[in-house]
């Protein structure tokens, strides 16, 4: 009795293990795409200077193309995530 409590128990911390790897990797994909698109908002308003930034590089860029790849690191994440496990 003691070696199948021990392994549902077994079972049981996996299960909630993953659960909770699958909502981090969802925070984090959500905040990548929202970080993505709060430096596409703030670069059309940051006066440039010579000084070459963060901000420019996203001003180069149309928002369409960053979240696009914003999204595409999101799904090679959720893929190499789901190869490990």
């Amino acid at each position: 009795i003691n070696n199948a409590i021990s392994s549902y128990e077994n079972q049981l911390n996996r299960a909630i293990n993953k659960s909770i790897e699958v909502i981090l990797m969802l925070i984090g994909g959500i905040s990548l795409v929202d970080i993505t698109n709060n430096f596409v908002a703030a670069s059309h308003s940051v006066k440039h200077d010579s000084t070459w930034g963060i901000y420019d590089i996203f001003s180069l860029m149309s928002s369409e193309n960053t979240v696009n790849l914003a999204l595409i690191a999101v799904l090679l994440m959720a893929l190499l995530f789901a190869k490990n496990k």
